[in-house]
């Protein structure tokens, strides 16, 4: 049986990190993209009491729509409350997708190389 959807979550530096990882195939389940969607929001809104910006983390090689809803669904979410999204390890052959639905120019969306201290660091400039 392929593994849920796994929503791993911390806070570094004040920043709630959401660490994603999936099967490729249980993202064709018909109900993974709720849950996905669920289980990252609530992660979200259990640890963001700092502040409300927020670090994905991905790790896989595949991306698709229940990815990419879940993705805005959160960074709906984030910047309700004034914060930013970077997402940190979405595949680059993925982009495309990305592009066409227009999520690469939204305020506050941003994808980040260099992993999560990459991102992290994007979000807190002035920390060495």
């Amino acid at each position: 049986m392929a593994e849920r959807p796994m929503v791993k979550a911390k806070v570094q530096d004040g920043v709630v990190v959401l660490n994603v990882t999936y099967d490729d195939e249980e993202m064709l389940r018909p109900t993974a993209g709720e849950e996905l969607r669920a289980a990252m929001l609530e992660k979200y809104d259990d640890l963001a009491k700092q502040r409300p910006d927020c670090v994905v983390v991905l790790d896989t090689d595949q991306v698709g729509s229940p990815l990419v809803g879940a993705l805005f669904e959160l960074y709906k979410r984030i910047i309700s409350r004034r914060g930013e999204l970077r997402v940190a390890g979405y595949p680059p052959d993925y982009m495309e997708l990305l592009n066409a639905l227009g999520v690469t120019r939204l305020r506050g969306f941003h994808l980040s190389s260099g992993g999560e201290a990459g991102a992290l660091a994007e979000l807190n400039p002035s920390r060495p």
